[in-house]
Formats: C-alpha cells, structure tokens, sequence
C-alpha cells in the first residue's frame, strides 16, 4: 500500500521500488508461500500477497521503461539485480528453476532451451538480435556521419587548391619555396590528431549507447519473463495479461498487434503459441446475437480471492482499461465484426450478480466500440476494394459476408448502425461483382 501510495505522490522510482521490495521481504518473513501453482478457491497462505508484490514491482519497472526513465532516476539493472538475490534464497525461485521447463513446456520449444528459466531464453535469443540491430544502426549512422565528414573536408581541399592555383602567378620555385617556409616556421595546422581525439569520443559514446540499449532490453525482457511467470503460476492474474496486452500495443522495441490481440481475446491452439502462458483474457466471451440480454464478455474472468489486493472498486476500473485497450487494437486489424459484438454484449445491463463495469461506463463503452467497428468497416473497405495492391478474390468475399451477417443480425440491435451497414453492403456488392450501383437492391 505505501509503495502505490508513493506511486500517486510522484515520488521518485528508487523509493517506490524500495517500498515493493520491503512488502516482499515481511511476507518471506511471515512464513508466505510460493507454490507452482496456487489454487483459486483455497490458496496457500500470503501466496496470493507474494505473488501480488512479484508483479507489482517488475510491472511498475516495464513502465518506467517505456515512459524512457533516465539511469539517474531508476538504477534498474542494480535493482533488479538485489532483487533476484533476495528472491533466489526463496522457494519461489526454486521451486520455478526445478520445476518450470517441465510444467511450461510448449510442442514449439523442444529444443535444450525449453528448461531454462524464461528471462534466460529470452536474454540469449530475442535480445542478442536487437541488441546486434542496435549497434549495427548506430555503427552505420556513425559510418555515414564519418563519410559526410570526409566528403565535405575534401571539398573544402579542393577548393583552397583552387584558390592557390588562380592566385599563383606560374612560378614553381616561389611555390616550394613558400611552402618550404610554411613548414619551417610550423604554421601547418596539426589536424590528425585532432581527428583521432574526435575519432576516440565517438567510439566511447557508441559504447555508451549500446551499453545503455543493452541494459533497456535487459529489463524489458525480465520483466515480461516475470509477467509470463505471475500467468502460470496464477492463471487467474488478469492484471497481468493485461500489462503484456499494453506493453506490446504501445512498445516502440515490440509492437505487435497480434500478439496484444491474442492476450486479450485469446486464439485457437493457444498450447502450441509460444508466448501464451495461458489463452486471453476474453476467450471465454459469450456473445448471443439473437438474445443480447443473455451475453457476457466478462465470461470466465474472476476477481483475486484477496481483498487485500482487489479493493472495492478496482476490479471495475480494470475491466474499464481492458476493453478501452481491446477498442484500441481491434481497429488496427480491421477486425470490425468483433468489434460490433462487444458493442451488442455491453448493449444492455447484466444481471446485479455479472456486472463487472458501472453502468454509465458499459453504456459509454458500448456507443463507443458502434463507431469505431463502423470506422474500421469503412477503413477495411477501402484497403480491399480502393487500395492500389493487389488484393484475393477470397478477403473480399469474407468481407462481404461479414458485412451481410452485421446487417442481418447485429444491425437491429444496436440503434444507428443499419444505414451504414446497408449501404456498406451495397458499395462492397457492386465492388465485388462490377456491377452500377443504380441497378442493386438490398432484400
């Protein structure tokens, strides 16, 4: 509680962190436990709490990375690195290094990495090639500054050379003379070592760089580890699917849609993706087209089984941010026809025992996910049937029939929606079979 109270006051991160690290410790001190997996409806004594602490602490750090925290204000690596010294005498860690490449193995991971702890395999594959795309961008701009450098240097050589011949008055003798002078009374300008002064600098920022790079992915790919290991050992942790959802919607290093969209909404064969530790958080959604009233897109998720850490109102404002960001991403995708039946789901109010948002946000969200579904139909649109690439008879048609079954079936319920879907319908009709839009009737 001080360590979010911290938080709320802005004080510095060495603090808050501080304060993170201190919860974990009386927890270990009270006799908490770290088993492998906690159970939902009898959890093991202050597991849930330690559990809690672990990803509060490593979530707050993936924030202040990607809000570009200076090294003066978190010293994250040392942090980190006290961190992992306290959590190795725990039984937590031991029980994840013995345990861990078995219970999460994966049919893609068969190789001799699939025991090794999860920040481990991530150090030694995904961030070794960013860590070599990095400084290979950096040596390459240093390269083209040095060329830039060279090349204006011999313009500036050429152009003094020009000067003295135009000014010369053709006699050799003077020449060798003058420049004989020039180098006995030492007026030539030492400039190489100077070059190799400037030449040392830019080598020592480079390091710095690519050091300081290093030690950001470091982090970063900790972190993630350390959600993916809150999942497994707590499938139930909803905030964390949550923060791998943002970091991959919003991170300049990782983006991928997809892979925010398989968090939250889930995928088919989920077992065999590498990166899921569990299916998303909406997976188990049920949508009821011909009954909106019985929907539920809060399906299968539930509240932490500690009032200590789910306080009265908290659950409601997580779920407010979870289908915020899922509105965010779908759009990316165009995948409007998802986006229209989280519409119709959070169309009408639940029963008192399944309300997991307050009215006036469910009914705000709702009007909200109608437009942007609408937007992203009108966007998709135009990409199939507008675009200047190339496009496969097959995507228009599965657009044409989603646009039909929203028409059909969603357009009646959500008020405002059935005249851009009827003409959408229309347009995408005579796209697809090349035919005058004077002549096409919707029945």
């Amino acid at each position: 509680m001080l360590g979010k109270i911290s938080e709320k006051q802005g004080k510095a991160p060495q603090t808050i962190l501080q304060k993170y690290l201190e919860a974990s410790k009386h927890l270990h001190q009270i006799q908490a436990k770290y088993p492998v997996k906690i159970n939902y409806n009898s959890p093991q004594e202050y597991s849930v709490e330690a559990l809690e602490m672990y990803y509060r602490a490593h979530a707050y750090m993936l924030n202040c990375q990607e809000k570009k925290k200076s090294s003066d204000d978190v010293n994250v690596t040392v942090v980190e690195g006290e961190a992992g010294q306290d959590k190795a005498k725990e039984p937590a860690a031991m029980e994840a290094s013995d345990k861990e490449g078995e219970s999460r193995k994966r049919p893609l991971e068969e190789d001799g990495s699939a025991n090794e702890p999860p920040a481990k395999k991530m150090l030694s594959g995904q961030e070794s090639e960013e860590v070599r795309s990095v400084i290979k961008e950096v040596v390459n701009d240093i390269i083209s500054d040095a060329a830039a450098k060279s090349d204006d240097a011999k313009k500036e050589d050429e152009s003094k050379k020009e000067g003295a011949v135009n000014g010369q008055d053709g006699n050799k003798d003077s020449k060798e003379a003058s420049e004989k002078t020039e180098m006995e009374n030492g007026e030539v300008k030492a400039t190489k070592p100077k070059d190799m002064k400037e030449s040392d600098d830019e080598i020592l920022v480079v390091e710095e760089k690519v050091i300081e790079k290093k030690d950001h992915l470091t982090v970063i790919s900790r972190c993630l580890a350390a959600l993916k290991l809150c999942l497994s050992r707590f499938p139930q942790h909803y905030k964390a699917l949550y923060r791998l959802a943002q970091y991959y919607h919003t991170s300049k290093f990782h983006k991928d849609s997809g892979r925010a969209r398989n968090y939250l909404l889930g995928c088919e064969f989920w077992q065999r993706v590498g990166y899921m530790p569990v299916n998303g958080l909406f997976n188990e959604r049920k949508v009821w087209i011909q009954q909106p009233k019985n929907s539920n897109l809060f399906h299968g998720i539930w509240r932490i089984p500690n009032d200590e850490v789910d306080r009265p109102g908290s659950f409601a404002a997580h779920m407010y941010r979870c289908v915020s960001i899922t509105l965010d991403i779908l759009p990316q995708m165009k995948d409007f026809f998802t986006i229209l039946e989280i519409a119709l789901a959070l169309k009408n109010s639940p029963d008192k025992d399944k309300k997991y948002l307050r009215d006036n946000e469910r009914e705000l969200l709702s009007e909200h996910a109608t437009q942007v579904g609408l937007q992203a139909m009108k966007d998709k649109y135009k990409v199939l049937f507008q675009g200047a690439s190339p496009v496969h008879g097959n995507r228009r048609m599965a657009f044409l029939l989603d646009v039909y079954r929203g028409y059909k079936q969603i357009s009646k319920h959500l008020q405002g929606s059935e005249p851009h879907l009827a003409k959408m319908l229309s347009e995408a009709y005579v796209a697809y079979r090349g035919l005058k839009a004077d002549g096409v009737q919707i029945y």
